[in-house]
Order: C-alpha cells, then structure tokens, then sequence
C-alpha cells in the first residue's frame, strides 16, 4: 500500500501541472513539482521491486500508474467533494496498513 501511496501522490502532482485538471481544486503548483512527481514514482517503483522482485515490480508499478492515473483523472473530474473523499479513504487505507505493519 506503501508502494501504491507513492505512485499516487506521484500521478497526483504531475496531472495538477497539466492543463486537463479541474480548476475548482487547487493544489499549489510550484515550479519544480514535475522532477518531484517522477521522484516519488521512482520511491513507489523502487519499494514495488524491493518487495516483489525486478520483473513483477515493474510490471505492479506499471499496472498501479496505470490505474491510479485512470482513477485520479475519474475523480478529478467527477467533483471536488469526490476527490477530497478518495484522498480520505486512500490516506485511511495507509493508515490501516502501517497499523498491520505494527502489531
């Protein structure tokens, strides 16, 4: 969940430079945000290939930017009270799973 956690903020930061994302929700757009976005991805990328190997890392990180960009953009579109709820459920989700990671 980590791995996926990453990829999203990753795809998250990239599409709010792009021109496609909904002004009603506003993230701060600073001017070094792309070399930041394809940072975390490589975080996500690298904790999917430590976890499963080199081969299925790279195919579950491509299978997760993949997804999360489809559902980001989905929700992005679909409204600014949609998208602050799938940030919540996905930040609970992290927090569900460091919690596992703990005990």
């Amino acid at each position: 969940m980590i791995a996926i956690y990453f990829n999203l903020m990753g795809i998250l930061l990239y599409y709010s430079e792009t021109k496609y994302f909904p002004k009603n929700i506003q993230i701060p757009n600073l001017s070094y945000q792309k070399p930041i976005s394809l940072l975390i991805c490589i975080i996500g990328l690298a904790i999917f290939i430590n976890q499963w190997g080199w081969m299925m890392g790279l195919l579950m990180s491509l299978c997760s930017l993949v997804l999360l960009a489809s559902v980001c953009q989905l929700f992005a579109v679909l409204g600014k009270k949609w998208f602050i709820a799938f940030l919540v459920f996905v930040h609970c989700l992290l927090i569900l799973n460091l919690f596992s990671y703990a005990s």
